[in-house]
């Protein structure tokens, strides 16, 4: 078991299952994205074709999912790699294959930026979340220690009477004795 950390004891990338459903998703799109089947073509929503996407266009779109996958599973990084790794596959289409290559790139290399200004994001709002739960969990420390503060004082008052009644009781005894001995030196 201990082959799946690392020396720094952080668990390995490829015993993540997230990778497996990243590199999966990677496989799977740019699968779709350098076959030129017609049944696939036809499948194609008659909606997208009126927003002016076409079939290439939405796929380097979906090429943000393993991107942004990366981003809020794992760190920055991760997500900066799998981006190069996204732009890397969607290259060699756009300079072999596009039939306008200016408008492909322009795509492509939108999808690199979105993809890590979304992982970005991600990672900000992972480390938000962590954030907050630390703080949250200090609150909550702070108010035990309030408790335990509170139940000190509550304890430190109870001590105090009752030195102070004991000193009473003391000085009442010695008053006492001394009236009673006085009375007895006089009778």
């Amino acid at each position: 078991m201990s082959y799946l950390y690392d020396r720094l004891g952080r668990k390995r990338l490829a015993a993540r299952p997230d990778f497996w459903i990243i590199l999966a998703a990677t496989v799977a799109i740019t699968f779709v994205y350098y076959s030129d089947s017609s049944a696939y073509a036809s499948l194609f929503p008659q909606a997208f074709r009126n927003l002016g996407l076409d079939r290439h266009t939405l796929e380097r779109i979906l090429y943000l999912a393993p991107v942004i996958w990366a981003g809020f599973f794992f760190a920055w990084r991760t997500a900066f790699l799998t981006s190069l790794l996204m732009l890397a596959v969607m290259l060699p289409r756009v300079f072999l294959l596009s039939p306008q290559p200016l408008d492909a790139l322009v795509e492509t290399v939108s999808v690199f930026f979105i993809g890590n200004v979304l992982a970005l994001g991600f990672v900000s709002l992972r480390k938000e979340r962590a954030y907050r739960e630390q703080l949250k969990n200090a609150h909550e420390e702070q108010k035990k220690i309030m408790e335990e503060l509170r139940l000190a004082q509550q304890n430190l008052r109870f001590y105090l009477q009752e030195a102070t009644r004991a000193q009473e009781e003391e000085r009442k005894r010695i008053s006492h004795e001394l009236h009673d001995d006085t009375i007895q030196a006089l009778v």
